[in-house]
C-alpha cells in the first residue's frame, strides 16, 4: 500500500509540474492508446464472426496442403484383455478394434471430427460389444504400420478384429488402376508420398492375420480402394426365422470385408453434429442395436440415412461394402454381439 502510494504521489508531482506542451502531448498518447485498444477488441469480434461463417463448402477428408506450424500429439492408449463370446453352443472369439483417428495434420489442412469418431465409436464397441480397443489418435505413418504389424501377436485363429480410421486419404492414378493411401499426421501433400500408407500395406497383413474375420471401416476420401472388388453380394438375414442358420453357415468362414464411407470418392468430414455424416450414422446403428448385427445388416441400416445427411450438407456421398480382394477373403460375415446377448 505504501508503494502504490509513492507511485501516485509521483504521478500527481510528475503531472503538476509538467509543462502545456508535454500535457498535450501526454494526453495525444493516451487518447492512442485508446484506439488501439478499440482496434484490438474490433479485430478479436471481427475473427470470431468470420470463424463462425460457413466456408466455400464442406471440408473433405482428402489431401489439401496447411499452412506450416501446426502441432501433433500422437495419443495412444489399449482397453483391457477380453474373453471369447458365445452364444449357445457357439464360440465366435475374442474380438479386438485399431481405431484410429487423425485430425492435426503437421503438412495438411486439419480436420474437425475424427477425434470425436474414433473416441465415441471405441467407446461403444468396448462397453457395449466387448471389444479390446487400440486407440490411436493423431497417428505418424509409423504408428500405424507398427499398430497394424502387432496385430500378429494378438489375434488367434477364431478371433474377430475391426480397423477404424478416420482422417484424410488420398488416391494416386497409376495407369489403368488407381491407388488409394491413407494419410498420417506426418503426410505431405501430394505428389509426395513418402509417408503415406498405402492399401497394399494394409491389404498385404489382412491376408496374412490369423484372424476369422476382419472388417475395415474406412471414413477417409477414396476409402473404398482399398478394395479392388467390383462388389460383395451378400444375401440379407433379417429375418428372425432364418438368423441362426444364416449365422452358423457363416460362422466358421473366413472374412475380410470393407465398409467405405464413400467408395473411391472424396468424403465430408462434417455434417453430423460434432460426427462425420457416416460415423454420425455407424455410431447411432451400434449405439441402438439390441440383437446380433451382422456387416451386410449394419451397412443396409446406415446406407440411406448417411446420403441423406450428406445431401443435406449439399455434398452427394454413398457408402460402398464389399470384399477385400487377394486378402483371404471366403464367404464369411462379421458379426457385433451386443453383451446383453
Amino acid at each position: 500500500d505504501s508503494l502504490q502510494q509513492k507511485l501516485r504521489s509521483a504521478q500527481q508531482s510528475s503531472a503538476a509540474t509538467e509543462t502545456p506542451q508535454q500535457r498535450d502531448l501526454r494526453v495525444e498518447l493516451e487518447s492512442l492508446q485508446q484506439l488501439v485498444a478499440s482496434l484490438q477488441s474490433s479485430k478479436q469480434t471481427v475473427s470470431m464472426q468470420l470463424a463462425a461463417l460457413p466456408n466455400d463448402g464442406p471440408k473433405l477428408r482428402t489431401a489439401s496442403a496447411a499452412t506450416p506450424g501446426a502441432l501433433v500429439q500422437t495419443q495412444r492408449s489399449t482397453s483391457d484383455e477380453v474373453t471369447p463370446l458365445m452364444i449357445g453352443d457357439m464360440n465366435f472369439g475374442r474380438y479386438y478394434a485399431l481405431i484410429i483417428g487423425n485430425k492435426q495434420y503437421q503438412s495438411l489442412i486439419s480436420l474437425d471430427t475424427p477425434w470425436n469418431d474414433a473416441k465415441e465409436l471405441g467407446r461403444i464397441l468396448q462397453d457395449m460389444y466387448g471389444f479390446q480397443v487400440e486407440m490411436l489418435l493423431d497417428a505418424d505413418r509409423f504408428s500405424i504400420m507398427k499398430a497394424i504389424n502387432d496385430l500378429h501377436d494378438k489375434l488367434g485363429e477364431n478371433d474377430n478384429l475391426l480397423i477404424y480410421y478416420a482422417g484424410h486419404g488420398n488416391l494416386i492414378d497409376v495407369g489403368e488402376r488407381n491407388t488409394g493411401y491413407w494419410l498420417p499426421v506426418n503426410a505431405d501433400p501430394p505428389p509426395n508420398d513418402a509417408f503415406w500408407v498405402p492399401n497394399e500395406f494394409v491389404t498385404n497383413h489382412l491376408g496374412r492375420l490369423k484372424a476369422k474375420r476382419v472388417l475395415v471401416v474406412a471414413d477417409s476420401c477414396y476409402g473404398g480402394l482399398l478394395s479392388n472388388s467390383p462388389g460383395h453380394l451378400f444375401f440379407g438375414n433379417s429375418g428372425n426365422n432364418n438368423k441362426l442358420e444364416y449365422i452358423r453357415y457363416k460362422l466358421p468362414k473366413r472374412s475380410r470385408l470393407l465398409l467405405s464411407s464413400g467408395g473411391d470418392k472424396p468424403v465430408i468430414d462434417a455434417g453430423g453434429q460434432g460426427h462425420s455424416v457416416f460415423a454420425r450414422e455407424l455410431i447411432e446403428a451400434l449405439r441402438n442395436n439390441s440383437q446380433v448385427l451382422s456387416a451386410p445388416d449394419l451397412f443396409m441400416t446406415i446406407k440411406e440415412p448417411v446420403s441423406q445427411r450428406a445431401l443435406a450438407n449439399n455434398f452427394n456421398q454413398a457408402p460402398v461394402y464389399k470384399s477385400i480382394k487377394g486378402a483371404g477373403h471366403e464367404v464369411g460375415d462379421f458379426f457385433f454381439i451386443p453383451r446383453a446377448n
